[in-house]
């Protein structure tokens, strides 16, 4: 998205689609795979229209009416130290991202972050097995000469 706050938002509310379509998952592909078609559908459609309208989940779940506000998660016992900390290796990570090529972005969350195995991340990319490797190991060289950079090392 290359907009922190739009990627968010992506996340958000695919999660909040996910969780409240898990009665529709029928176990065809993993789990990691049916999520991440959400996050990428999800993000295609942000870019093609940036300005279509999102449901206002926060508008859902203040709602005594709506009864989707009874399907939402609530949090608990948010930490606030744990956020700060949670920020700022994510802002360090994100720069160091964000100098990626989008295909080895793309490859590198899927493994590092989602925990997508390599058959996994080749079919949600239409891509081979082997493919995925050399972008793998590409991205993981390139990652970490940019957290070197944004380290200070």
């Amino acid at each position: 998205m290359r907009n922190e706050h739009d990627a968010q938002e992506i996340a958000q509310e695919a999660f909040l689609r996910a969780y409240l379509g898990l009665g529709n998952f029928r176990g065809a592909s993993s789990f990691y795979t049916w999520l991440h078609r959400i996050v990428f559908n999800l993000a295609i459609d942000a870019k093609r229209n940036p300005y279509r309208q999102r449901i206002d989940w926060e508008s859902i779940a203040e709602s005594t009416d709506d009864v989707r506000a009874l399907a939402l998660p609530r949090i608990r016992n948010s930490d606030p130290q744990e956020a700060l900390l949670q920020l700022e290796l994510r802002c360090r990570l994100n720069s160091a991202l964000a100098k990626l090529n989008s295909f080895h972005r793309a490859v590198i969350v899927m493994r590092e972050v989602e925990g997508m195995s390599y058959r996994e991340i080749a079919a949600s990319l239409r891509i081979s097995k082997g493919t995925v490797m050399s972008r793998l190991f590409h991205a993981r060289r390139r990652l970490q000469q940019g957290l070197a950079v944004a380290l200070g090392e």
